[in-house]
């Protein structure tokens, strides 16, 4: 047992050493290094090795060999290979295009916390899409986690609801916390609403001070009408 963790030390200390290579710029040296580790079965480097053959850095650009060095990983229940072996069926990369496939991936995702197959499950079982039959209290629970593990789509889409009682009952204080979240995350539209919810008292004591630091937010990431509540807050206060 004490070898196992002695091994499994020297592989993170070696992966982390391909990753310091990485960011560096020094591909070729982090692919040549991942690829021992993914011999030996470190799903990580396996599912580093797989984004590497993806985006053709250190190595030939190879769908093929991406797509079963991320199954590999992915088999190991690696999250992140999941996901991504999830968008490789989705869009044919490296293997013959099948949603159903890819729909079985993002879910083992999402079940494994990855917060982007989390929402993407949350979104499908809202919409009815791919065959999943609608289920809104399914769909917010997936949300929910989502946003929990910090995707900011998730809040966003959390704050729509509750600011509507779409699915949910209507309740403006956690419509806020979310929007409050998610512009927090630096979603524009959601900074947009926080300001408006400050500036009306929705959810939130009235707050001008904090309105207009939202706007002026929204306005730097670039959020269309951000001017006008700018000067409406600067009016009404």
């Amino acid at each position: 047992m004490e070898a196992n963790k002695e091994n499994q030390q020297s592989m993170e200390q070696a992966f982390n050493q391909a990753l310091d290579a990485y960011k560096a710029g020094n591909f070729a040296e982090a692919a040549g290094q991942w690829l021992a580790l993914a011999e030996d079965g470190c799903a990580p480097a396996q599912r580093a090795l797989g984004s590497l053959y993806e985006r053709g850095q250190g190595v030939e650009k190879n769908a093929e060999n991406a797509f079963e060095w991320t199954k590999k990983a992915a088999e190991q229940n690696d999250p992140v290979a999941m996901f991504n072996l999830a968008c490789y069926h989705d869009k044919g990369f490296g293997a013959e295009k099948n949603q159903q496939t890819a729909l079985t991936w993002y879910r083992k995702a999402a079940e494994y916390g990855h917060p982007e197959a989390a929402a993407l499950i949350a979104s499908l079982i809202e919409t009815g899409d791919r065959g999943l039959e609608k289920d809104m209290d399914e769909a917010v629970r997936w949300y929910q986690i989502a946003a929990n593990r910090g995707n900011v789509l998730a809040m966003g889409r959390l704050a729509w609801l509750y600011s509507t009682g779409t699915g949910v009952p209507q309740d403006a204080t956690f419509a806020f916390q979310y929007f409050l979240k998610a512009a927090q995350g630096g979603n524009a539209a959601c900074m947009m609403n926080t300001a408006i919810l400050y500036a009306r008292g929705e959810g939130t004591p009235h707050n001008a001070r904090e309105a207009l630091y939202w706007a002026e937010q929204a306005k730097k990431h670039g959020a269309p009408q951000a001017e006008q509540l700018i000067n409406a807050i600067k009016k009404n206060g």
